[in-house]
């Protein structure tokens, strides 16, 4: 009945804005927000969510909505506890820079400076890692070491320094953007050896005693695992798995906490009378570093904080903010750092649209405080441009992206069509190497442009890419070129085992494959308990996958995409030959 009763209302349309409305007043933007976010319950099936919007000052909404715990009927409210993971990150970051104040880290030294045994394998001759790199994901590290991320008894950050001795970077230092849990991982650890505590002590130390967030940690303890929200994966309960990479991704936290260190950020550094952070540190967090590289391709990032991508009507300023996600928890920090407002979303549930809820709360309140009401928004219609059958076909071709998806880009008469996102979507020309996708519907009778979403093919140093924008972030996928298997690689194609004790899954195959000029490397997993409970690793490391692999010698083999690059390497041991990928050892 309350599914039912929830859809009636969503069916009724949004709230009417008062005729009386004026500058300052709060109670359309708050009636507005509160059906909106119950329409996205419904829509998305949500079971709970939890939201707080501050100004530099004082908290100007928060709600709880739906339940913490659906099968014991336990409402979410401001003070449940959610995971929310690589939010973790920017607050991580806030911890880095208070050392950084207090003259304990330099952010352009050499991270070896901190941890002298930091080592990586390398084909680049590349200039030494710095806290900066690290921190704004420029340093070229892998984005994960899987092997060990994911289980019961993960082992400490110290360990981290180890792992990256045994892997490779996906880039040259500093020259181009590449997210990375392992990278923070590292930071953590670079922090522990300099404050001598764990991390989670440093950080409640540092920024959770003084900003009143009692109600956060970096670890999990009895106080707040009983307020910890029951998470869902459509009907199906998530059994929470530690993660190994804490300072990248194990923070707690309540909507009503979150909201406290943004207002810290807001106020530049203060909170109340408590000065955490200097006015240069905040800003030196929320300012866009390398914004020249071109292979970024216009992607910006401050020290972890995403800058722009959603769109905030009525806004002059770009958002800054970053999303987390621990299976199957969502969550989403944004901010309007001159508006001085910021907005925080949490859910219990996976794919709760966090980012969308956010980036539409600050518009609201952004409408109250100018006075200034939006209508509401319209899909764009740009004029179609006819391009040449040559221009297309130079275009088309297999391009990859996207966590390692392999597209077909094809021409079909005067038009490109693309399968992203398990759709077929048709590629409507707006301007040179410029697109606006179209999603056709009913056997192709029916089509609709996706709103504000555009495909542009940019060649950069080199390298073809295809890069969605219009959403919260890029979406990037290189064409991919024939590059001659060595026969060297031919030669290890096979079936391989793994072993994957402690881990929370298992891989059901493994394979290294040479066909039709591809080198590939397939995997499929399951969970190790398949008639137990589901654990978050599992939810990351279930089906099947295929990665395309790039020779780049007879014992190394790249994975394509932009947002891969991880390093597949042959070694040998008294056993024989063997592959590593991901902290994983490969045996045929």
């Amino acid at each position: 009945m309350l599914l039912v009763a929830a859809l009636c209302a969503c069916a009724s349309g949004p709230p009417r804005r008062p005729a009386g409305w004026h500058q300052g007043d709060r109670s359309y933007a708050v009636t507005y927000l509160d059906w909106m976010i119950r329409r996205e319950m419904a829509r998305r099936s949500i079971r709970g969510l939890s939201i707080a919007v501050v100004d530099d000052h004082r908290t100007l909404f928060e709600r709880g909505y739906g339940y913490a715990d659906a099968g014991q009927g336990i409402a979410a409210t401001p003070d449940t506890v959610y995971r929310i993971g690589s939010v973790s990150k920017v607050v991580t970051a806030a911890l880095v820079m208070s050392l950084v104040e207090r003259g304990q880290l330099d952010l352009d030294a050499p991270v070896t400076a901190y941890e002298p045994s930091f080592t990586i394998h390398s084909r680049f001759a590349a200039a030494p890692i710095t806290l900066r790199e690290v921190l704004s994901h420029h340093a070229g590290l892998p984005a994960n070491v899987t092997h060990g991320m994911w289980v019961d008894a993960p082992a400490p950050l110290s360990s981290v320094t180890t792992l990256l001795a045994d892997e490779s970077l996906v880039s040259p230092p500093g020259t181009m953007f590449h997210y990375s849990n392992i990278g923070f991982a590292f930071a953590g650890r670079i922090v522990e050896n300099v404050t001598h505590q764990p991390f989670a002590e440093a950080a409640q130390r540092t920024l959770f005693d003084p900003l009143g967030m009692t109600s956060s940690s970096f670890e999990s303890d009895a106080r707040l695992a009983a307020r910890l929200a029951v998470g869902y994966l459509g009907d199906r309960v998530i059994a929470p798995t530690p993660l190994r990479d804490v300072s990248a991704g194990s923070m707690l936290s309540t909507a009503g906490d979150l909201g406290r260190f943004l207002q810290m950020m807001l106020a530049r550094g203060s909170f109340g009378d408590v000065r955490v952070l200097s006015p240069e540190s905040v800003a030196t967090l929320l300012t866009p570093q390398f914004e020249d590289r071109a292979l970024d391709l216009g992607h910006r990032v401050a020290l972890d904080w995403v800058t722009g991508g959603p769109v905030v009507r009525g806004v002059d300023e770009p958002v800054s903010w970053h999303n987390g996600y621990a299976p199957p928890f969502d969550a989403d920090v944004s901010l309007l750092r001159d508006a001085r407002l910021g907005v925080v979303v949490l859910s219990n549930t996976a794919q709760a649209g966090s980012a969308q809820i956010a980036a539409r709360a600050l518009e609201l309140m952004r409408e109250v405080d100018t006075g200034v009401a939006q209508p509401e928004p319209e899909d764009p219609e740009d004029p179609e441009v006819p391009a040449a059958r040559s221009d297309l076909d130079a275009l088309a071709g297999e391009y990859v992206g996207l966590g390692a998806q392999t597209t077909t880009i094809r021409r079909d008469g005067r038009r490109l069509h693309a399968q992203l996102f398990g759709r077929d979507l048709e590629l409507i020309p707006t301007g040179p190497r410029r697109f606006v996708p179209r999603a056709t519907v009913f056997f192709g009778l029916f089509g609709r442009t996706l709103a504000n979403l555009t495909l542009s093919f940019e060649h950069v140093e080199g390298r073809d890419f295809a890069v969605l924008r219009g959403g919260a972030t890029h979406v990037v996928f290189e064409r991919l070129s024939q590059v001659p298997i060595p026969e060297a690689w031919r030669r290890r194609a096979g079936p391989y085992t793994v072993e994957t004790s402690g881990e929370s899954f298992t891989f059901t195959s493994m394979n290294v494959a040479a066909d039709h000029g591809a080198l590939t490397l397939s995997y499929a997993t399951r969970p190790r308990h398949p008639g137990g409970p589901v654990g978050a690793g599992d939810t990351i490391m279930g089906g099947a996958v295929t990665l395309r692999l790039i020779p780049v010698s007879d014992d190394e083999a790249i994975v394509a995409g932009v947002d891969q690059g991880e390093t597949v390497r042959a070694a040998r041991d008294a056993q024989g030959e063997t592959l590593h990928y991901s902290g994983f050892v490969l045996r045929r």
